[in-house]
């Protein structure tokens, strides 16, 4: 059986609707060249990516300085704790049960 759509996987019962996101995104190049993305979704979650692209694993330090220096620029704090994702946002807000759990199982592992 081929599927076109996933819709079609839907209609067939071979995946299941967890979540719906929808999101708009707006890109923007910063005047160091670092790429910074933002992310809105529907449900009011914004999420900031900064971005650098490296070639080797010499050039990361001083990926990390320019990240740290766009972060400043927008005056997001240097120990900022990591903001939750899309996926966790829309878990957290749609099916609050299914994240705890999988936050329960999560934490419960060795990593």
């Amino acid at each position: 059986m081929k599927f076109s759509e996933v819709t079609d996987l839907t209609s067939a019962g071979v995946i299941t609707v967890l979540v719906r996101v929808a999101s708009t995104r707006d890109t923007y190049r910063m005047p160091n060249g670092l790429i910074v993305d933002i992310d809105c979704t529907d449900e009011g979650h914004v999420v900031a990516e900064i971005e650098d692209v490296v070639s080797c694993e010499e050039e990361v330090p001083s990926a990390r300085a320019r990240v740290d220096e766009t972060c400043q620029l927008l005056g997001i704090p240097h120990d900022a704790p990591p903001a939750p994702g899309k996926m966790e946002n829309a878990l957290h807000m749609q099916c609050p049960e299914l994240l705890q759990s999988l936050r329960k199982k999560r934490h419960g592992r060795t990593l």
